[in-house]
């Protein structure tokens, strides 16, 4: 349980929050909430570790306290498994249970999708950014024991009833009085149904909503549960190109329909350990962080947000098209989820769909070794071959490679490392006898609003379409003055190819070394790679363990745009609401960002 006092957010359609309280939404047997539509199966978790920090006196405007089980560890199987969509036309239908909680309103509120959508495109995040007034609409449902009442509020506070179902609610004049109304709360504690009410039916039209279980206790609301309902423009689920894919190849996803945004989430089908910060301080849509944490490996890669996983375990990649290109580089073999969301230009959900993907390990092929002519004397050299700007590569008919070759751009900076065993090929599948690597002056623009800033170094890797099997790398060997204008110790480097299809930079695997001043890229295939800073962002572990300090850090960054462009990802990342500290529906809608 966690108790708000702040007049930061102030009113949400009528409805001072200056007083809050919230149960514990990650737990069900405290407050469970199911929809009944497209099931949306979420990350396995074989534990969850939650801190709560910066409680008390935390801003001069706002008081936090929490309860003992704030800072408890839940097991897996005391969380949501699944969340949940609707798809457009079918009838809404939820089922609400708070045990103990005698006496409770219900209530279903739209958000206001126009709002949010320039919040979105703003970057704006920030708690005074936020009018929280203007994340829900002014009408909503009201749910009570053998009826439904449609209400609008207007500026004072004061209801309207514009429509009905059986037994209408009471109207007590203000939104606060009639949500405090003894007439319009239910009994939460054997469960509500909706469809149990024999009511006409409700098919919202496509948009986002919160579902709320309130309770009015004298000045301070409380949020007894919370579940943000998606309706969806299209049924569509989507497709992928294909079921399996080698390690380091590629695959498409996309709707048939047409689309603002895709976004893609790649999650390894495994169980993890769940961790995650709530920062009281903050109160915004920032507040939670979270880790998902595989075999041990500590999650240090950033997945979506403010959502990390262990390294080799995840991606996401977003497209301003309705299919996208993903590279499987930097994933680890094994079965995967793809989840898939398409926006639409009017800001809501499109489409969803959940499909499996099994990446299976890369092969790589022995080398084969030269013809034996005899002689003695002077040995062999492992070492690579060294060119500059353009190199040849010795190959057998398979296109795989007999010698090592460094190829260095003319700038000193780039260089390519192709090492012997290599399946070096050209886009029409036929051996490659020669690689080059060109600065360029001119790179894509980067998109308006994302995080990420050119760092000054672009290469063109030529024949355009060569693929490498496993893959090779391409360094960015940096000279020392650059390297501190770059302000490494607060910048984070990532290397990104050019997708020309998509019209967007796609994020590769990188490995980074200080001490060197180099930053590696592990790349598939070539294409126009540059060298990219945005701000540093360090996962949360809240837990200090003791580490070992490398000079070399390994550092994944996720492919395709950024999250903060928008995309209505609240459903995948529902079961970390860990605790709510805004209106339920101001929370849910802002987690998508």
């Amino acid at each position: 349980m966690i108790w708000v006092n702040s007049t930061k957010v102030g009113e949400v359609s009528g409805i001072d929050t200056t007083y809050t309280a919230m149960k514990d939404f990650s737990r069900t047997a405290v407050s469970s909430i199911t929809l009944y539509g497209c099931t949306v199966t979420l990350p396995t978790l074989d534990t969850l570790a939650r801190t709560v920090t910066n409680v008390g006196q935390v801003t001069p405007d706002t008081y936090v306290t929490v309860d003992q089980n704030a800072n408890r560890t839940l097991a897996g199987s005391e969380t949501y498994r699944n969340v949940w969509v609707l798809d457009p036309g079918v009838n809404l239908d939820f089922l609400v249970q708070v045990p103990h909680a005698h006496s409770a309103t219900l209530i279903l509120a739209e958000a206001n999708e126009s709002y949010i959508d320039e919040l979105i495109r703003g970057g704006q995040g920030d708690m005074h950014a936020i009018n929280y007034t203007e994340l829900i609409k002014r009408t909503a449902y009201i749910f009570i024991d053998g009826g439904w009442t449609k209400v609008t509020v207007a500026d004072d506070g004061t209801i309207s009833m514009p429509d009905h179902d059986g037994t209408p609610i009471t109207n007590a004049g203000s939104i606060s009085a009639t949500l405090r109304h003894p007439a319009n709360q239910v009994d939460l504690h054997a469960g509500y149904r909706l469809s149990a009410q024999n009511l006409r039916a409700i098919t919202p039209d496509p948009g986002d909503y919160a579902l709320a279980a309130i309770a009015m206790d004298g000045d301070r609301i409380g949020l007894l549960g919370a579940m943000p309902v998606m309706v969806m423009e299209s049924g569509e689920l989507g497709s992928i190109s294909t079921s399996s894919v080698v390690q380091n190849g590629t695959f498409t996803a996309q709707f048939t329909s047409a689309c603002e945004r895709l976004g893609v989430v790649l999650l390894r089908d495994v169980a993890y350990s769940g961790t995650t910060l709530m920062d009281a301080s903050t109160l915004g849509a920032t507040s939670l962080k979270l880790n998902l944490t595989y075999n041990g490996i500590p999650a240090t890669q950033k997945l979506i947000g403010n959502v990390y996983v262990s390294p080799s375990s995840g991606k996401y990649v977003v497209s301003n098209t309705n299919q996208a290109t993903i590279s499987t580089t930097g994933l680890e073999p094994g079965t995967y989820r793809v989840y898939m969301v398409g926006q639409s230009a009017q800001g809501t959900m499109q489409a969803y769909g959940q499909h499996m993907l099994t990446i299976t390990p890369t092969v790589t092929p022995a080398p084969t070794a030269p013809p034996y002519h005899g002689g003695g004397g002077g040995g062999g050299s492992s070492a690579p071959t060294t060119y500059t700007t353009t190199g040849t590569l010795k190959v057998n008919n398979a296109g795989t490679v007999l010698k090592s070759v460094r190829v260095n751009a003319d700038d000193g900076v780039g260089s390519l490392l192709i090492p012997i065993g290599t399946k070096a090929l050209d886009a029409d599948g036929k051996p490659i006898s020669s690689i080059s690597i060109e600065p360029l002056t001119e790179v894509p623009a980067v998109p308006t609003g994302s995080v990420f800033q050119f760092a000054g170094y672009a290469y063109e890797a030529s024949p355009a379409g060569a693929t490498f099997s496993p893959a090779i790398t391409l360094t960015f060997t940096i000279p020392d003055d650059v390297w501190e204008t770059l302000d490494p110790a607060s910048e984070q480097f990532t290397v990104k190819w050019y997708n020309a299809e998509a019209g967007l930079w796609e994020d590769v695997a990188v490995t980074v070394n200080p001490g060197a001043r180099t930053v590696t890229a592990t790349v598939t295939h070539f294409s126009v790679y540059a060298l990219f800073t945005e701000p540093g962002s360090t996962p949360v572990t809240p837990t200090e363990t003791p580490t070992t300090t490398t000079t070399t850090t390994t550092t994944t960054t996720t492919p395709g745009g950024q999250p903060s462009e928008g995309l209505p990802m609240t459903m995948i990342l529902a079961i970390f609401a860990v605790v709510v500290i805004i209106a339920a529906a101001g929370y849910f809608l802002m987690m998508r960002k």
